[in-house]
């Protein structure tokens, strides 16, 4: 915003400039449109950042704080050249201790780039840390499994969904069956699992099997993208099922749930959906979103004037199966 306002000062110096060279009044007169116009906009732009901030605020009214773990402290921790057991187990612990409090997390994180440097082999070390659910070590397994580490790996599958991309990697699929469909259907966070999922679809068994996770699984509305491509399937009956079983779950988990269903003609589907965009500005704020309330609705993508849109035409609202969309049904 900062910037905006040098631009926008800069902007008006040229413009005063302008017109005490230039003789011409209109060109005076349009300059002087322009920087109002300007103004107006630098004014709309203010007020919507002054708008996110307030999002990005707790209920108590205290502003979130961004906590990335203890840098400095992560910064001198040091893993020793041919690690032995108990050196490892330390090491770990010192970026754990260093990492707490911690409420933002990335791939890219210190902690991330210093658990890599353990290397494969030693997975069985890290039990204690895996079941832990620590978001850097998941991020980490892809240089943490080697072929040393298969047993460990595929043991420890059912409660940590992110081992299944080293799995994969390493051509374990057949093995890790049985517990990649365990995870889908006890763990939450599977989105990564999810990603992996095409890898088994090889049998009618498989694909079914998937489709009941979908409808019955804690979090696996993600797998909503690789169902939707199977053949001789009623994509409508699973999508209204699985929304019917996510109803109370938390919004962050049915949201999406009740978004796939929407976009097969679910109408209580759409209202769910709508309330908890309603009720959840970062998921109003996602661009995928916006386009998908545009394309059911035909509405802009402001959330609250498509669900008073929706309150106000409910009763003569009706799907396009040709144009999938909602459209108001004349009398």
């Amino acid at each position: 915003m900062k910037a905006l306002q040098i631009m926008a000062a800069a902007a008006l110096i040229l413009a005063g400039g302008c017109a005490t060279t230039s003789n011409n009044d209109e060109q005076y007169r349009l300059l002087t449109q322009q920087m109002q116009q300007l103004n107006k906009n630098l004014e709309t732009l203010t007020k919507q950042l002054e708008k996110y901030n307030r999002q990005a605020t707790q209920k108590t009214g205290n502003p979130i704080v961004r906590n990335r773990g203890d840098i400095k402290t992560l910064a001198t921790i040091k893993l020793p050249k041919n690690p032995t057991d108990e050196q490892i187990i330390e090491y770990v612990q010192k970026i754990s201790n260093a990492t707490r409090g911690q409420n933002v997390f990335a791939p890219d994180d210190i902690q991330v780039t210093l658990l890599k440097k353990i290397g494969p082999g030693h997975l069985a070390l890290l039990d204690p840390f895996l079941s832990e659910s620590s978001h850097h070590l998941h991020y980490a397994l892809p240089s943490l499994v080697g072929k040393a580490d298969k047993k460990a790996a595929l043991k420890h599958l059912p409660q940590v969904p992110d081992l299944i991309k080293p799995i994969v990697q390493h051509g374990w699929t057949e093995e890790a069956k049985e517990g990649f469909f365990m995870a889908l259907q006890h763990r939450y966070n599977t989105w990564t699992a999810c990603q992996y999922a095409k890898y088994f679809t090889k049998t009618p068994k498989d694909r079914s099997r998937l489709i009941e996770l979908y409808e019955t699984g804690k979090d696996t509305s993600r797998l909503y993208s690789l169902i939707s491509t199977f053949k001789d399937i009623d994509l409508k009956k699973i999508t209204d099922n699985a929304w019917k079983n996510h109803r109370y779950a938390q919004d962050w988990i049915k949201a999406n749930y009740a978004k796939y269903a929407a976009m097969v003609g679910n109408l209580d589907a759409l209202y769910d959906w709508l309330s908890i965009l309603a009720r959840n500005s970062y998921m109003s704020n996602n661009t995928d979103n916006n386009i998908t309330l545009v394309m059911l609705t035909g509405q802009t993508d402001d959330i609250r004037q498509i669900l008073s849109w929706f309150n106000k035409n409910k009763s003569k609202l009706y799907f396009d199966e040709k144009e999938k969309t909602f459209k108001v049904r004349e009398k």
